[in-house]
């Protein structure tokens, strides 16, 4: 539900959205809902996500993800095993992202700086 102009309320940008009231939601309680990515995609999604054809998506099983009897796709997996594919894997561990080696770094640049002993 959306709140007209000139009223108070959350800024017209922002969707909203009632759930029926099941106990656990008053009927009248609205909750904000901003657009969630999925991590864990269906078959249609993933080929959709690929543009690949169904065919090769379950062929090529990259991200496969069995859930008890249901089968998804992890979107980050399949992003990095598209970054092995395409050699970005080796740029990522070029440039470190921990922290604790950042901090290192940084604690390392703090001694090595003139005037520093």
């Amino acid at each position: 539900m959306l709140v007209p102009a000139g009223t108070i309320g959350p800024s017209l940008e922002e969707p909203h959205m009632e759930f029926p009231s099941d106990g656990a939601h008053n009927a009248r309680h609205n909750v904000s809902m901003s657009r969630i990515e999925p991590r864990l995609l269906t078959l249609h999604q993933a080929a959709e996500y690929l543009s690949l054809p169904l065919a090769e998506v379950r062929r090529l099983g990259l991200g496969r993800v069995p859930l008890g009897t249901r089968l998804r796709y992890d979107r980050k997996a399949i992003d990095a095993e598209l970054d092995r594919l395409a050699g970005l894997d080796s740029i990522a561990s070029t440039y470190p992202n921990d922290s604790e080696d950042a901090l290192a770094r940084f604690n390392q640049s703090l001694c090595d700086a003139p005037g520093r002993s």
